[in-house]
């Protein structure tokens, strides 16, 4: 996810915790059924810290450039598919590729570019997203978010957008460039939005892959992307499942008051 993004995203939140004395914890159980409706990866995989990457040239063709990119989508999609009713505690769930596949759904999420001055400006610009799977949904977009639970008769929509970097673990860096060996690393932001409220919840998770990939010259090759970031979304998604747990026990104890 881009910075302009999460901090959008972060800003969302913090003006509905300005409403309410804060994000209540929640038990996601008690509000199905639920459906995963937005699923997105950032363009942008770069070295911490490093700026982000302006993407392909004007002689390169945008679907090479992002090969790489793309796989790694596709394995956290299919990760999250077959995950995604464990994720959501055993709660009912609308079924992730009935909704990924359902035309009204596509004809209203599906990214629509708006160009100016040569460049994309329009939300979902900046992200990939898995072929014939869900796509980027903004949680700030209320009406597209209301249209979307009525469609599927869901009382809680939960989206993922992931973002990625890498950061070297051994090695050297001598006036900026390194080598060596590095470590990819994934962060997951999961918003869920209640219809007719709002978004009621927005974290952020993040792990690395358990291997490390050779660094050379600064460069950490894109064909480790998707064996990186997989390994680490095997540890990101039983994280994201814990939270939620904790979120139910949390709100239980206050209902229990």
């Amino acid at each position: 996810m881009s910075r302009m993004r999460f901090v959008a995203v972060a800003c969302a939140a913090a003006l509905f915790a300005g409403c309410g004395g804060g994000l209540k914890s929640i038990d996601i159980s008690q509000q199905a059924p639920i459906a995963v409706v937005g699923f997105s990866m950032n363009k942008s995989i770069v070295q911490k810290d490093k700026a982000p990457d302006q993407g392909p040239g004007l002689l390169q063709k945008s679907e090479n450039y992002y090969q790489h990119h793309q796989e790694a989508v596709e394995a956290l999609w299919s990760e999250l598919k077959a995950q995604y009713r464990d994720l959501c505690l055993g709660a009912e769930v609308v079924d992730i590729e009935k909704v990924a596949a359902d035309e009204n759904y596509q004809k209203l999420t599906k990214h629509v570019p708006k160009v100016m001055l040569g460049k994309d400006i329009a939300p979902g610009n900046s992200v990939l997203v898995p072929s014939g799977g869900l796509n980027y949904i903004s949680t700030m977009d209320k009406d597209k978010l209301e249209k979307v639970a009525t469609m599927f008769g869901a009382k809680l929509l939960m989206t993922i957008d992931y973002s990625a970097y890498w950061a070297m673990n051994a090695g050297l860096e001598i006036n900026g460039i390194g080598g060596g060996a590095g470590k990819m690393w994934l962060r997951a932001v999961v918003s869920m939005y209640e219809p007719g409220k709002g978004v009621v919840l927005v974290q952020s998770f993040e792990e690395s892959s358990d291997e490390q990939f050779p660094v050379v010259q600064g460069i950490m090759l894109s064909d480790n992307y998707a064996k990186g970031l997989t390994s680490a979304n095997k540890k990101l998604l039983p994280k994201i499942k814990s939270y939620f747990e904790a979120q139910k026990s949390k709100a239980n104890e206050t209902a229990a008051k």
